[in-house]
C-alpha cells in the first residue's frame, strides 16, 4: 500500500495552516497530521520540535521545501 501525502491546505484568516487535504481525499489537522507522519502514514516529512507552539512540519520530498505553497482547498 502507497503511503498518504499531503496536496492541499486549509488556512485561517491570520494565513496559519490549519487543515490538510490528502491525495486519497482526506481531510485533516494540523496535529492529525504530525501525529500520522511520526507514525508513517504520512510520507515525505518531517516533524521538527518549536519550542513556542505545535510542532513544524518539514516537507523534505517537495521542490518547494514548504507547506505553505501547496494549493488551498
Amino acid at each position: 500500500m502507497e503511503n498518504e501525502y499531503l496536496i492541499g491546505v486549509q488556512k485561517n484568516h491570520y494565513g496559519e495552516i490549519m487543515n490538510f487535504q490528502t491525495n486519497t481525499g482526506r481531510i485533516i489537522s494540523y496535529r492529525k497530521a504530525v501525529q500520522e507522519i511520526e507514525q508513517g502514514i504520512l510520507s515525505g516529512y518531517d516533524v521538527l520540535p518549536n519550542e513556542q507552539s505545535l510542532p513544524r512540519i518539514h516537507a523534505v520530498s517537495m521542490d518547494t521545501n514548504t507547506l505553505n505553497e501547496l494549493p488551498p482547498f
